[in-house]
């Protein structure tokens, strides 16, 4: 499932719309190359074997996944984690920008 532009019905590009922040998907494979780089690289015909190998790797997560994900490998003890997750829950997290996200965590 993806949000497409109302008019044009066209896949979304770009990250401008504060709304759709809580929803983008980020790598947090660190020293990933981006999956345009990755791609541009493939040599012919493996494009598609390319991408599913950079799927697997990247770890793709939500910021909010990202923070949960943080918050449980953290040293902190259970009830500080709970605490912390509880918070960020409280949040509304799915309705935040990056920005405020941000901010949030």
């Amino acid at each position: 499932v993806a949000r497409t532009d109302a008019e044009a019905a066209t896949l979304l590009d770009s990250n401008i719309d504060g709304r759709d922040h809580p929803f983008i998907l980020g790598v947090t494979t660190p020293g990933m190359p981006t999956l345009q780089d990755a791609v541009a690289k493939a040599p012919a015909g493996q494009a598609n074997q390319v991408t599913t190998e950079w799927t697997k790797q990247a770890n793709l997560m939500t910021f909010g996944e990202a923070v949960l994900a943080t918050i449980q490998r953290s040293s902190k003890p259970a009830y500080q984690k709970r605490q912390m997750e509880q918070r960020w829950m409280a949040s509304n997290p799915n309705t935040l920008s990056n920005a405020q996200a941000r901010r949030m965590a």
